[in-house]
């Protein structure tokens, strides 16, 4: 939780954009993104995925 005197500090101003600053956050988010490279059978037994 924040305090309420650090959320009335902070203002409004125009949404900023940079290449950078989305490159950084795919380079972040492309793990996650990625498919797993095993995965499980219906017989519970892993398997490596084609």
């Amino acid at each position: 939780m924040t305090d309420v005197s650090v959320c009335l500090a902070m203002s409004l101003g125009r949404p900023q954009l940079s290449v950078a600053a989305l490159s950084q956050l795919r380079a972040v988010l492309r793990p996650a993104l990625a498919p797993p490279l095993f995965g499980r059978s219906l017989d519970g037994e892993r398997k490596e995925i084609q």
